[in-house]
């Protein structure tokens, strides 16, 4: 780990409101040594490595978007993504996550993590305060460790602060613990330790249920059954709680006025004040780049902030019409997932604008669609626009506790209850307005409900991160992607060909890649 640790954008804790919560600091080098001495020090620190776990997650995102079924490269012709979306990768031209070196990998947010969790002790501060801090940096450090277990086989786990020299050093952990190295971080050292809730001036930091809701998701990805039940029962007392419900409107969740809605558990929160065009901000996870990302190239929209308008971007991952017909007529959430950009065209002409909607039809794939759930708009970045966007990302949702705790009814006890059909409806009902669109899973086996809810997933998250992750842990791969090229060989991701040359033969490639 480097001595001195550049510390571009860092939050603000003095704030009064969600949207406020990250605030622009100069330039400042903090050398390890002199610093972490406060509780401040330490927030400063932690908030920090959020950014680093935002911006991580954000190279995830593009991704599972290229290799699932929700959309193709996209972007101008020539312009690629190591043929991720044809599953024509190797270990040679692989997306990077370790990150060579680790200095955009996943392993630099581990490293930021182990060196806060090593400072804590000596920082002056109440034990509850010590006690909180110690349980956010580890779910910052165990959601690392969480893309780590689904995107490889094996890798290695680092729980201490590391010199150069051994960053090769360290060996793999077999699957086995791997997953027992998170789940002990979750059980002993999170959950619990985190608030249930936090003030408004400190939205954004991490709270009990979402390190719950994350625990299930690992439980239900390593398929271990004999922890369902558990995972099910903490499911049911999020619901039953009452602290969330569904956000009646599915389209109002992805504006400004939806962040931190009664939907929300866990949000990244972004700012347009970095006003960074030399990618200063994005990098450093502050600024919300995705907006540009996966919005339509070339648009021209005349139409104010107030009126809808939209702005450009690079049309990367392509919205795809199969996608949209997804969805039945009637479902609401076809509107809340897709821009019909024909449709916004109409909407121009309506006003009586003598300028028309215009977007370039010169991108990979393109069939007429923009992702409306993370589309730029106009009012949502700072004058100098394409990398500051303040968009919050929707990172966990009640609608997923509810999806979740169906699912790990269904698991456990080899069908829907009545409960699980009650959480499951809920989701139907808010997508078409009714009780009429909604199967009774309680009549079907095991595998037709798990189909039943594995599609609604598809249609409640698409464009959220979840689908390629889902596709893996419901075995899904061969008959929806097996057209694209998938086979057993890209469950996992191989270790890219520069960190094996790096290691200088300490790390060896995984099982699936090694042949």
């Amino acid at each position: 780990m480097k001595k001195n640790l550049l510390y571009i954008l860092l939050f603000a804790m003095s704030l009064t409101s969600c949207g406020d919560f990250l605030e622009l600091y100069p330039k400042t080098q903090l050398n390890d040594g002199d610093f972490y001495k406060t509780e401040d020090d330490v927030k400063m620190g932690l908030y920090g490595l959020m950014n680093t776990l935002q911006h991580s997650v954000d190279n995830i995102y593009s991704t599972f978007i290229y290799m699932s079924d929700e959309g193709d490269t996209g972007g101008g012709p020539g312009e690629g993504g190591y043929g991720l979306d044809l599953f024509q990768f190797d270990s040679n031209n692989c997306p990077n996550w370790w990150g060579g070196e680790w200095n955009l990998g996943m392993y630099e947010g581990i490293a930021r993590a182990n060196l806060l969790l090593s400072k804590l002790d000596g920082a002056t501060m109440t034990d509850a305060a010590r006690t909180r801090l110690r349980a956010e940096i580890t779910f910052a450090r165990m959601v690392f460790y969480y893309y780590m277990f689904i995107g490889y086989e094996q890798f290695v786990l680092i729980d201490r602060i590391i010199l150069p020299d051994e960053m090769y050093s360290v060996p793999k952990a077999s699957r086995e613990d791997c997953y027992k190295f998170i789940m002990n971080d979750l059980d002993n050292t999170i959950i619990g330790n985190l608030p249930v809730t936090v003030p408004d001036e400190e939205c954004g930091r991490y709270i009990n249920d979402a390190a719950i809701v994350m625990k299930a998701k690992m439980i239900l990805f390593a398929r271990d059954e004999s922890r369902y039940a558990e995972a099910l029962n903490d499911m049911r007392q999020i619901i039953n709680s009452k602290r969330y419900d569904l956000l009646p409107d599915f389209s109002r969740i992805w504006l400004q006025e939806g962040e931190f809605c009664q939907e929300s558990i866990m949000e990244f929160v972004y700012t347009e004040k970095a006003n960074s065009n030399d990618w200063g901000g994005y990098i450093n996870g502050v600024c919300n780049n995705l907006p540009t990302w996966c919005s339509g190239r070339g648009i021209v929209d005349p139409r104010s902030a107030e009126e809808g308008g939209l702005g450009d971007g690079w049309g990367q991952a392509t919205v795809k019409r199969n996608v949209y017909d997804w969805y039945e007529e009637g479902d609401t959430r076809r509107e809340g997932t897709f821009i019909d950009y024909a449709v916004e065209a109409q909407k121009v002409r309506d006003l009586g604008y003598e300028v028309d909607f215009h977007v370039d039809d010169n991108q990979i794939s393109f069939d007429g669609f923009g992702n409306y759930k993370y589309h730029a708009r106009k009012g949502y970045t700072s004058a100098t626009s394409y990398l500051n966007y303040n968009n919050n990302f929707r990172f966990l949702r009640f609608a997923d506790v509810l999806l979740l705790g169906t699912e790990l009814d269904i698991r456990a006890n080899g069908t829907a209850s009545a409960e699980g059909q009650g959480w499951y409806s809920r989701i139907r009902k808010r997508a078409f307005g009714d009780d009429n669109h909604t199967p009774d899973l309680t009549k079907m086996n095991k595998q037709e409900a798990l189909d039943v809810i594995f599609n609604e997933r598809g249609l409640e998250f698409a464009y959220e991160l979840h689908r390629w992750i889902d596709l893996m842990r419901f075995d899904k791969g061969a008959e929806i992607l097996g057209e694209k090229g998938w086979t057993e060989k890209y469950r996992y991701m191989p270790i890219s060909q520069m960190d094996l040359d790096e290691a200088d033969g300490n790390l060896t490639q995984n099982p699936g890649w090694s042949k």
